[in-house]
């Protein structure tokens, strides 16, 4: 999740590319808050990424292999699971 920050002229706005190509097609949801993003990997893996420099980390093991859908607020993400379960993460 390290590599050349490509931006983009996109019309009215600008895009850049976060990583090399193809270097998040393992990421199954994704969400951002507080200037971080979160991912999570098909390995179960939860992830931050700094977006202005590519640089991430893992967060805790691999218990997120369930995860259908990840949003954040307040400093916490919450979860929902494949069960229909829905889970609050304090990430802090």
């Amino acid at each position: 999740k390290t590599g050349t920050l490509y931006q983009v002229d996109a019309g009215n706005g600008s895009w850049k590319q976060v990583g090399k190509p193809g270097e998040w097609g393992q990421t199954i949801a994704a969400t951002t808050m507080d200037n971080m993003l979160y991912t999570v990997e098909k390995s179960g893996v939860l992830y931050a990424t700094d977006p202005s420099t590519g640089t991430w980390k893992a967060l805790g093991k691999p218990d997120f292999g369930a995860t259908w859908f990840l949003t954040g607020s307040n400093g916490k993400l919450h979860t929902i699971e494949s069960s229909g379960s829905l889970y609050e993460v304090n990430v802090k």
